[in-house]
């Protein structure tokens, strides 16, 4: 019955930009339907559809006078939708707990980050191969990476800040959440960081890879800053 409800909440492009625009700060439904194009009444629908799959939560606003107005935020919960449904974070787990197993810790970590080395890896090279022609400057990192392949993933990223020289994007949405938040040393600050590292390394060997802020240690998004070192050369 949840997975019926949780695959309802996603069965419509608007429920997604919904999730998006509310993931940094609370909106009311006519401000949703301002930002996003869309009629009070389609927002009043897909928000009542959110709220009960537990994705979106109902905040107050309070004032001086009048009463409170409702505003809504996204509740912060990550599900996995499949029919059948699997656990997929529990078999996980395990494999985690089976790496801290192992005595070769030192050795351990570097499997891990091979891990993510070869996912950004393939990652990178579908990219390269489907855009062939682009520079993989800030202005197309931005496009086609951050709010393409990360927004697709429903990582619910924010670009922060952007030059030619730079680009600084957040997360609020954290790919490996819970994970994430039991073995950050393993999670953030091993596969994370090679995954990140690696699909820079793959688009343009110019970018210098930065982490900011990490969920899994306790802030509440990632963020990350890139720096393109042949322009500090210009």
């Amino acid at each position: 019955m949840e997975n019926k409800v949780l695959s309802e909440a996603f069965a419509s492009g608007p429920r997604m930009k919904i999730l998006n625009l509310v993931s940094t700060s609370p909106a009311g439904i006519l401000g949703i339907s301002e930002a996003l194009g869309i009629s009070a009444t389609a927002v009043r629908f897909h928000v009542q559809k959110l709220v009960a799959s537990g994705l979106l939560v109902e905040v107050e606003e309070r004032s001086h006078v009048g009463r409170p107005r409702i505003l809504y935020k996204a509740s912060g919960k990550h599900e996995e939708i499949g029919f059948p449904a699997r656990n997929y974070l529990q078999l996980a787990e395990v494999l985690i707990r089976t790496l801290l197993a192992n005595p070769d810790q030192a050795r351990m970590k570097e499997q891990l980050e091979e891990v993510g080395t070869a996912y950004a890896s393939s990652i990178a090279k579908d990219l390269m191969a489907r855009l062939p022609d682009e520079r993989w400057d800030s202005s197309s990192f931005k496009k086609y990476v951050v709010k393409g392949a990360l927004a697709e993933w429903g990582a619910q990223p924010e670009v922060s800040a952007i030059s030619r020289e730079t680009l600084q994007y957040r997360c609020y949405n954290c790919l490996f959440k819970e994970l994430a938040e039991k073995y950050p040393q393993l999670i953030c600050d091993v596969l994370d960081n090679a995954l990140h590292k690696e699909m820079c390394k793959q688009l343009n060997p110019d970018i210098d890879w930065k982490k900011l802020k990490c969920a899994g240690h306790g802030d509440g998004y990632c963020e990350y800053l890139l720096t393109w070192k042949s322009s500090q050369r210009l």
